[in-house]
């Protein structure tokens, strides 16, 4: 019996894993792997390795096309014919093949006896109907995605006649396309039955993985692991990542059937696994960038590059053609392949196949422009390059020409205010905040919701504004990496002959390049807090200031725990979004510090209330398991109404927040605005309403934000707090309930009297007349030129692009049909030239690039061996310190 895969180098990994777990469960049965991305110095040391180009499927420039018109996924899956064609080509035996991310746990051998008597071995999904709960995965999905999962496939000898039928579907269609009824290899499979003679696999303990696991109970005891009563034999760890091993799989999506924190066994399966491969180096094998995802003059092949490819195939081969499409893997093939997505998809019109690939894929694009053809075509071109959401994934090299904007002109003194006031956020109460400010300073206002967010638009926002954009200036609430989304919704036009501010939130000490650029859209940037303004202001090329967020009292409407939910008795608690990152907002610490404070269960309790973790279920799922043998701590996740939260702060006894940063702190004004008492950490915006007589500070120290942090830079640095510290001040407000108390009426003077709309009214009113007089010195600029401007501000990465960006006959000109004309064929005629100058810039900037890296690594390396030597010289200062070493 012979055993394959197919994988990727960045799932190597898992490989590493499948094949130690198959040599040690089968007599020393060595796995071969086809290594997709591999080449021939490609060599492994617990594998044999197919290269793809040695498979018989037609030579390297078959290969280049299937590489081509799929993407890693479905290319992967599409290969797997010719694994099984290959190895029988040499070996006369039965032939398993398992998915990457398999682990074994026994003997397979009788599954091959099986391959070798039925031909082919199949294995479904589950064997018993799944619940109709509205969890994940359902039988729906299995309905999209097949009967059979391919992650195991038996193939005997007499299965030859199945594997030429499969492999003739999979050359052209493997692809991942539900709406066209394509799910990749598996789909196909449905048909096997009524084809080919087959077995059906139906042992619980063979291919176990999220989508069975409901009706197959995963046991451990002393011995072996056990499912559904017999023997695992191979378990499928099908989107497993071994960085959240308290997480299943990420295909179970939102709403997962199976959480580890309910299957202890299970969990601890996961957390082998996830041992197992870091012993693999997993995590060095996913940095490898998979090869076949740009052409060979660096640019991405995304989906719509890859149907406009697809499809012309498919044509070509239809009408009995050889095919004649460039090859984008060589170097001379790619530049003829920009060619080819940049030719007009019709005689007739301007728009080319690239861009007519989204016009197809879109029904709205075909509603706004049913012509393109036709009379559309330049109007659908000139939203492209007025910032068209689709220009978010599109190369450089395919971008088309320029054209113009348009204007409107404000017509009084006074606010448009944009912002998301009816979202359940603290992004939406940015927005109120200065709508009750504005107010409170008799400033003329009109509001315009904004509502393109993820959160929840349930909030009873109401206002005696207007809702039109009819004065001078714009307060656009809107944070900085939102902005350009904001200004493709709204449009353009609305930063017309206006003073644009942008005001944002940002909670880390320095802002990423890319979001600092988005700035460029406004004539100035308010942080709504100091620390906020500092933060961005080393970045921006346009006057940044600082306006504290006014803290509005809320109106609290209180009721009893017991309608809550919750028991009486201290109560600690903590509310956060897990849009505004998990890492950031660190509750995990605030657990621990309540662990440490309240050892013995049940003298205290501790309430964590959070929004949008169903959209964050790996991070809820790492709560959710920190606190499973804690009765006493309590996670609720969901919206609740604003009243029902006042309520729940209401009851508290201390609220606690130890965050590593914040933009302005809004949960830890809000409980002190109401007279709670509140633990906080002594870093960050919420120190400019904090002080030692109106709270409860836990000291902390500076330290740079992990490398991969979602959002943030690697130059950013933020707190972490003490959490012993923390631990001791929730023991003293346990202990110590009419300090507590009157710390918290402290609190509550100090917010109303320094930090209510009516406080920041009159610094409010005086930035909008500084505002003004700076409007009146610097030149109102167009939307076209803020987009020159945007553009203007390259990272030097991106500059050095423009080094090898091929020249581009459509520029401007007065008479532009002509000279770009004569500029293509001018082009044409020195082609040889300026192609070999782009080599000869391009083999430059790969060696400075090289150099660059080399220096990097040099002086990482510099910087480990000075860390490691004063490591040594604080353990030799310890030990002379230690009299027990004498």
């Amino acid at each position: 019996m012979r055993v394959y895969t197919i994988c990727t180098q960045s799932y190597l990994g898992f490989a590493g894993v499948l094949a130690e777990s198959l040599a040690r469960t089968n007599d020393g049965l060595r796995l071969a792997v086809v290594l997709v991305d591999g080449d021939e110095s490609s060599k492994l040391d617990f594998a044999d390795v197919i290269l793809p180009t040695a498979l018989p499927l037609g030579g390297v420039e078959e290969f280049h096309r299937m590489a081509t018109i799929y993407d890693v996924v479905e290319l992967s899956t599409a290969l797997k014919p010719w694994g099984f064609q290959y190895l029988f080509e040499r070996h006369d035996e039965p032939v398993l093949y398992l998915d990457p991310d398999i682990q074994v746990f026994a003997p397979l051998s009788d599954i091959g006896e099986l391959a070798t008597e039925h031909g082919i071995v199949l294995n479904p999904h589950t064997t018993e109907p799944l619940p109709r709960d509205g969890l994940m995965p359902s039988e729906r999905d299995l309905l999209i995605s097949g009967t059979y999962n391919l992650g195991f496939l038996g193939v005997g000898k007499s299965g030859a006649p199945f594997l030429d039928w499969w492999a003739e579907r999979l050359r052209r269609d493997c692809v991942h396309a539900v709406d066209e009824g394509y799910f990749l290899d598996q789909k196909w499979i449905d048909l096997v039955p009524s084809y080919f003679p087959h077995y059906v696999l139906r042992d619980p303990g063979c291919n176990v993985a999220y989508w069975n696991l409901p009706n197959r109970n995963v046991q451990n005891g002393s011995g072996p692991y056990v499912v559904a009563g017999v023997p695992l034999r191979f378990f499928h760890f099908s989107g497993f990542n071994a960085d959240k091993p308290h997480l299943l799989s990420k295909y179970q999506g939102d709403t997962p059937r199976i959480r580890l924190s309910d299957h202890p066994a299970l969990a601890a399966l996961c957390r082998e696994y996830a041992k197992q491969l870091r012993r693999q180096e997993h995590t060095k094998y996913t940095r490898v960038p998979y090869r076949y995802n740009t052409a060979a003059n660096g640019m991405p092949l995304g989906k719509a590059i890859r149907r406009v490819y697809r499809r012309e195939l498919l044509r070509q081969e239809a009408e009995g053609q050889t095919p004649t499409l460039p090859d984008p893997f060589t170097k001379e093939g790619a530049e003829e392949f920009v060619e080819f997505l940049r030719e007009p998809f019709s005689s007739d019109t301007s728009v080319s196949r690239y861009l007519e690939e989204f016009h197809r894929q879109r029904p709205d694009l075909r509603a706004a422009f049913p012509d393109i053809s036709g009379r559309d075509a330049d109007r659908f071109v000139s939203w492209v390059v007025d910032g068209g959401d689709i220009t978010r994934e599109m190369p450089a090299e395919l971008f088309p020409a320029s054209r113009t904007a348009t204007a409107t002109l404000p017509i009084e003194r006074g606010v448009n205010l944009y912002g998301y006031v009816f979202a359940e956020s603290g992004t939406g109460q940015v927005g109120r905040s200065i709508v009750a400010a504005l107010k409170a300073a008799n400033i003329p206002y009109a509001v315009i919701p904004f509502k393109e967010t993820i959160n929840r638009q349930q909030h009873r926002f109401s206002s005696e504004a207007k809702d039109r954009a009819i004065y001078d200036t714009n307060l656009i609430c809107v944070n900085a990496d939102q902005v350009p989304v904001f200004i493709e919704k709204m449009g353009e036009g609305i930063l017309e002959n206006r003073y644009n501010i942008g005001v944002w939130a940002w909670e880390v000490d320095d802002i990423p390049a890319w979001m600092a650029r988005n700035a460029e859209y406004l004539d100035e940037v308010w942080g709504i807090s100091a620390y906020t303004a500092d933060g961005v202001r080393k970045r921006l090329h346009v006057p940044v200031r600082s306006f504290p967020l006014p803290v509005v009292v809320p109106e609290v409407f209180p009721r009893t725990r017991k309608e809550l939910g919750l028991r009486d008795g201290f109560l600690a608690l903590f509310c956060f979004d897990f849009e505004s990152v998990f890492e950031r907002k660190n509750p995990l610490a605030i657990v621990e510090a309540f662990r440490r404070a309240f050892p013995r269960e049940g003298e205290a309790q501790l309430c964590i209330k959070s929004v949008n973790g169903h959209r964050h279920v790996a991070e809820l799922e790492q709560l959710r398991i920190a606190v499973t043998d804690r009765r006493d701590i309590t996670i609720i996740d969901g919206y609740r109404s604003a009243e029902e939260l006042l309520a729940l702060m209401n009851t508290c006894d201390v609220y606690i927040s130890l965050h590593r940063a914040e933009g302005f702190g809004l949960t830890v004004a809000e409980a002190m605005s109401i007279g709670k008492p509140v633990i906080t950490t002594a870093a960050s915006s919420t120190m400019e309403f904090t002080t030692p007589e109106n709270s409860y500070l836990v000291p902390a120290r500076t330290v740079p934000v992990p490398k991969g942090t979602p959002v943030y830079p690697a130059t950013a640095c933020w707190a972490e707090p003490d959490v012993d510290a923390a631990a001791s001040l929730l023991r003293r407000v346990f202990e110590h309930p009419e300090e507590a108390k009157a710390i918290g009426e402290q609190a509550k003077r100090d917010i109303a009297e320094h930090h209510s709309p009516a406080a920041r009214a009159p610094q409010l009113q005086k930035l909008l007349e500084d505002s003004s007089r700076t409007a009146i010195r610097r030149p109102r600029r167009s939307a076209r030129s803020l987009k020159i401007a945007s553009v203007g501000a390259i990272p030097a990465e991106e500059r050095a692009e423009t080094l090898i960006a091929r020249p581009d006959p459509n520029r401007p000109s007065r008479f532009p049909m002509v000279a770009n004309l004569w500029r293509r064929i001018m082009l044409r005629l020195i082609r040889n030239y300026w192609v070999h100058e782009r080599e000869v810039d391009r083999a430059m900037l790969e060696s400075i690039r090289s150099s660059r890296e080399s220096l990097r690594l040099e002086m990482r390396g510099l910087a480990d061996g000075v860390t490691e030597r004063l490591q040594n010289i604080e353990e030799r200062i310890d030990r002379l310190e230690d009299p027990r070493a004498r």
